[in-house]
């Protein structure tokens, strides 16, 4: 039997017959002038229609609530307005806060559910500093928030600082004064003062 050569190459697979076309896939037909198309369009202008439907329904219905809603969350809008950071730090916390001034006044107006009662509660002008001022809590909290944040990093620095140089004078008192590494040199706060 002779010896067999290395084979260096893969061998291709066989071509394959091309005598039949490829089956176009299942595509939809494009709807004739003046038939709707079904599918995703239609369902999703049913669901917003519906949608809107009772919405308006429940604004309807629930005018009071809509009102005191309407009103005493302008902050939270004007808030959501302004806002340009991609996470709504200020929508948040102003409409957490304004949404906290105007609760319990929806609480009072669910007692009595009317637009004359709603309406004279938006005439005190008690109720308005409550919400709004709330929201104005809010802004305040926002805006001051970097300012305490930047204190506490600067106070635990400085604390921090302080106990790492009350270690050092003791690992200095116990080594000497090459365990510092100064060569020869005063501590460090001894050259500072």
């Amino acid at each position: 039997m002779p010896p067999k050569k290395p084979a260096t190459k893969l061998a291709a697979p066989p071509p394959r017959k091309a005598s039949a076309k490829p089956k176009p896939l299942a595509t939809a037909a494009a709807p004739k002038p003046g038939q709707a198309r079904r599918g995703k369009k239609q369902t999703s202008i049913v669901s917003n229609l519906i949608y809107t439907m009772v919405i308006i329904g429940l604004l309807f219905g629930l005018l009071p609530t809509a009102l005191v809603l309407v009103v005493g969350g302008l902050p939270t809008l004007v808030a959501v307005v302004v806002d340009r950071h991609r996470r709504h730090y200020l929508s948040r916390c102003v409409g957490f806060f304004n949404f906290a001034g105007v609760a319990p006044y929806l609480v009072k107006i669910w007692t009595h559910h009317t637009v004359l009662a709603a309406m004279q509660m938006l005439t005190d002008p008690f109720v308005w500093l409550v919400m709004y001022g709330a929201a104005a809590i809010g802004w305040i909290i926002y805006l001051s928030a970097p300012s305490i944040a930047w204190m506490q990093v600067e106070l635990t620095g400085a604390r921090r600082i302080k106990v790492l140089k009350a270690r050092q004078h003791q690992l200095i008192a116990e080594w000497g004064e090459e365990v510092a590494g100064l060569g020869g040199q005063p501590p460090v706060e001894a050259a500072n003062s």
